[in-house]
């Protein structure tokens, strides 16, 4: 990724988060303008939509990850469930590991 299309995603992954805490409703309009963070036309809309709303979903339950990338690479098929079970299998290792190391940090 390059650098300006890395903060862009970084722009627009503090536009979400920050949109969770103050608990809008997640609708287009949102979603939308949180693209407006990237140059258009972008090829990957839908992985980066579906990323996005991923985030803020996370976010508005207090689950902030400490890395996006390994999840951010899984590519998902949205009429296969076992894409979907993989993708939360994976949401959940990376929140439990997340919380294992803010607990050590902790201590």
């Amino acid at each position: 990724m390059d650098p300006a299309r890395a903060q862009g995603l970084l722009a627009a992954l503090e536009l979400a988060r920050a949109d969770a805490e103050r608990g809008a409703a997640l609708d287009f309009d949102l979603l939308g303008g949180w693209q407006v963070c990237f140059f258009h036309p972008f090829d990957d809309g839908n992985a980066r939509s579906a990323f996005l709303a991923l985030v803020f979903v996370l976010a508005r339950e207090g689950v902030a990850l400490d890395g996006v990338g390994p999840i951010r690479r899984i590519t998902c098929r949205a009429d296969d469930p076992q894409d979907a079970v993989s993708l939360a299998r994976s949401i959940g290792f990376h929140t439990e590991d997340t919380r294992r190391t803010a607990a050590s940090r902790a201590s």
